[in-house]
């Protein structure tokens, strides 16, 4: 793994977030303080060598120190992302690779379920701080029209608390906005999900039809449930000390 970090031309690399939570980036809830200590520079072992001047974070500290809410943060991100990134044909910026996290509620970015996000035209949009689901601080998010329009999506679930909202995002009839996930089911999305995440709690029934998948050592041969579900696509089954993609099984 380590050897194909380094041979990754990181010097070629621009790094845009996708959302933040609206607190400085010294402060524990931090996107960007996370990715400083788990995958950028600051990581054991050196992580992503992007250089610095191609990080590109959303101005938290900068607002927050100027007395301006969320929704003026994400308008002075959408004004840096516009002098780099040119529109789309759809009028969006269109990323090479948009790196997803997915929430307990379906949600993406920091959009949430029935999320105004959807109607917003601007590239970023302030969020107000979530009721439903924790940390409730405001947030700041790239609209979530940048996910089908990226060249490459990995989106990645992790533990047996997503579980079940995975079940529903595979199986259940699709709505965006409902459950803001399924806009990465799409082609050239790479889903990443540990064993928990697929297999465990009630309803996996579902996706394991769905994936074609019954555990590591298990039957693997319904793959075409998997492209039905998510074409030209991959999903990957991780139980971190092994890496199994389906379609090469």
């Amino acid at each position: 793994m380590r050897a194909t970090l380094h041979s990754v031309p990181w010097e070629r690399t621009w790094l845009w977030w996708g959302d933040e939570r609206y607190v400085t980036r010294a402060d524990e809830l931090s996107n960007a303080r996370i990715a400083e200590t788990e995958l950028l520079d600051g990581a054991p072992g050196g992580g992503l060598r992007v250089p610095r001047t191609q990080v590109h974070h959303i101005p938290t500290d900068e607002m927050l120190a100027a007395g301006g809410d969320a929704a003026a943060c994400a308008a002075a991100y959408a004004d840096a992302l516009a002098a780099e990134l040119a529109a789309g044909p759809d009028g969006w910026p269109v990323f090479d690779l948009v790196l997803l996290g997915i929430g307990s509620d379906g949600h993406l970015l920091s959009c949430f379920p029935e999320s105004a996000a959807f109607d917003a035209p601007t590239w970023a949009v302030g969020v107000p701080a979530p009721t439903h689901i924790s940390p409730r601080v405001p947030r700041v998010t790239l609209n979530p029209a940048i996910v089908p329009a990226a060249r490459a999506i990995l989106a990645m679930a992790t533990g047996e608390g997503k579980a079940t909202i995975l079940a529903e995002l595979f199986a259940g009839p699709r709505t965006p906005r409902r459950l803001p996930a399924q806009l990465a089911l799409r082609a050239s999305a790479t889903w990443v999900l540990d064993e928990a995440a697929a297999l465990a709690g009630e309803g996996m029934s579902a996706i394991k039809l769905r994936l074609g998948y019954g555990s590591l050592a298990g039957d693997l041969s319904a793959l075409d449930a998997v492209r039905a579900c998510v074409p030209e696509s991959t999903v990957v089954m991780v139980d971190y000390n092994q890496a199994l993609t389906l379609d090469e099984a």
